[in-house]
């Protein structure tokens, strides 16, 4: 008898010991918080050679965790949330082009932008017969006081990630302006510049959104009308003024009036956009679009008191020479040396 129960007791431990060795082989690890919060989000856990210094589960919705090369990597756990959706370090989201493109912008250039928040901006998306703009709702930030080399690496990381310079979008001035860039449907503007006082210091501010509409080109007319724009580089536009109009290309004018004479300031706009105008008809008029004036105009205005300085030294007395021109006139290329720049030396 005591041999029967010595022996059931022995059956009893082993097999509880058996099942014992068996649930600690079978039974799944203990997810980890972040493990947990892919597969709650909707994410797989899966494992990734990714850069050495990144560590398990990393932000996927920036491009370079996981974008070394097979020697300067090692495995790590990453959540894999499929096609249209990214782990940022913390949930699966939807993959947002804009926010994206704004981080890898921050990453690459250097430059410490404020944090991005949501906003609305214009898009010229067609200019005739009338000039028609989309609102667009995206993401912006800025950043005050870098270098004109950190301001042009804006554009550089803009281009070689395949955005196109946008005619339609673009406003020179002598010291600060706007410049469109825009690749499919997603659009960026970049607007700020330097200060006459300090030309390599600038501030700066960048915009991106995604167009919900696109361009018909085939609307286009064949020649551009009063107040209507032309190029003969993009064939966004008509390639020319109809009949009677003139061609003031390019636009915006960056000249000077000043006593009837019309003075270039070294800085040629970067638009190959021109406007039609009403001129040659001996009436010097101001249009919702244009004012004609003796730079543009010369046949119409000269003589009429239509220049934006009606003598030298209102010119010399002026903000625009004072606070700006005069500045420009001693450091800044191509400026310094134009007829300009000798007219205040009495």
């Amino acid at each position: 008898m005591s041999k029967t129960i010595t022996t059931i007791i022995i059956i009893i431990i082993v097999v509880g010991l058996g099942y014992w060795i068996y649930q600690s082989i079978t039974a799944p690890e203990e997810l980890s918080e972040k493990e947990q919060a892919c597969i709650n989000s909707g994410g797989e856990v899966l494992t990734s050679l990714c850069c050495k210094a990144t560590s398990d589960f990393p932000n996927l919705c920036l491009i370079g965790p996981c974008g070394c090369s097979p020697d300067n990597s090692h495995q790590v756990k990453i959540c894999d949330c499929g096609s249209d959706k990214c782990f940022n370090g913390s949930e699966c989201v939807s993959l947002d082009e804009v926010s994206v493109l704004l981080e890898i912008l921050e990453q690459e250039t250097g430059i410490d932008f404020s944090e991005a928040q949501p906003v609305d901006f214009k898009w010229v998306v067609k200019v005739t017969p009338k000039v028609e703009e989309e609102a667009v709702s995206g993401k912006g930030f800025e950043a005050e006081r870098i270098s004109s080399e950190q301001y042009d690496s804006i554009e550089s990381f803009l281009i070689d990630r395949g955005f196109e310079k946008d005619l339609y979008n673009m406003a020179d001035g002598t010291f600060v302006g706007l410049k469109g860039y825009k690749k499919d449907q997603i659009v960026c503007t970049v607007s700020g510049g330097s200060t006459p006082q300090e030309l390599d210091i600038n501030d700066v501010t960048v915009k991106c959104g995604k167009l919900e509409i696109t361009i018909d080109v085939e609307e286009l007319s064949q020649c551009a009308k009063d107040e209507e724009r032309f190029s003969t580089i993009d064939d966004g536009y008509p390639g020319r003024c109809c009949e009677g109009l003139k061609e003031w290309s390019p636009i915006p004018d960056t000249r000077f009036s000043i006593a009837d004479v019309c003075y270039e300031v070294g800085l040629p706009s970067e638009s190959n956009i021109g406007l039609c105008i009403k001129c040659g008809d001996g009436v010097c008029e101001n249009h919702p679009q244009y004012d004609e004036n003796p730079c543009n105009c010369p046949e119409d205005c000269a003589g009429k008191n239509k220049s934006m300085f009606q003598s030298i030294e209102e010119f010399c007395q002026s903000n625009d020479w004072k606070m700006s021109l005069s500045k420009a006139c001693e450091e800044q290329e191509p400026i310094k040396g134009s007829p300009i720049c000798e007219l205040c030396t009495f």
